[in-house]
């Protein structure tokens, strides 16, 4: 868990991408590192599956009964946002670039309404970035680090143990697979 306040949220999140990024390096033969649309894709689905898990927690059936947790969802989420970052982390960023209510000031699920609208800025900006040859990207590179730090900021959630957790059991698949193959 990091601080609310965002005070320990970068030394974290760099960490992750770095893990995330290294993770790629090694098996990127076998499991592809999607572009920045499909990554932002990729992000925009995860975030409506912590929205699915959410909902579950509080009662409702839905057509299918898988049972994902919300921590797994948020760490899959986390994930496609380091990658639409890219392999290099920018320095440049600061509190102000990606500043997030801290949670205590959202109600009953506000802050994955609003990891969802994150997650779909991504989408729109990327999208935008293909159809204008590149331009206009990285300003909306803060909706990525404003989803970022609500995951993070999550109460009880460690965001690199999840991460960790996450890319070691698609390992222990992908050399499940290598082994068979």
């Amino acid at each position: 868990m990091v601080d609310e306040e965002g005070g320990a949220v970068w030394d974290v999140l760099q960490r992750c991408h770095a893990r995330v990024w290294e993770f790629r390096r090694v098996y990127g033969s076998r499991w592809p590192t999607p572009g920045l649309l499909d990554a932002a894709r990729f992000a925009c689905t995860e975030a409506a599956e912590v929205m699915d898990a959410w909902l579950r927690m509080k009662g409702y059936s839905r057509n299918t009964e898988r049972c994902k947790s919300m921590d797994d969802e948020a760490a899959d989420c986390a994930l496609m946002l380091l990658t639409v970052l890219g392999d290099r982390w920018w320095t440049g960023w600061n509190d102000e670039d990606a500043f997030v209510f801290p949670l205590r000031h959202y109600r009953d699920g506000e802050w994955i309404d609003c990891l969802m609208m994150d997650a779909a800025t991504v989408l729109s900006s990327a999208l935008m970035h293909y159809r204008h040859n590149g331009r206009g990207w990285l300003w909306q590179s803060q909706a990525v680090m404003r989803g970022l730090m609500r995951i993070a900021q999550r109460p009880e959630f460690d965001l690199e143990g999840a991460i960790g957790s996450r890319l070691a059991r698609i390992a222990v698949r992908l050399d499940g697979q290598q082994a068979a193959g």
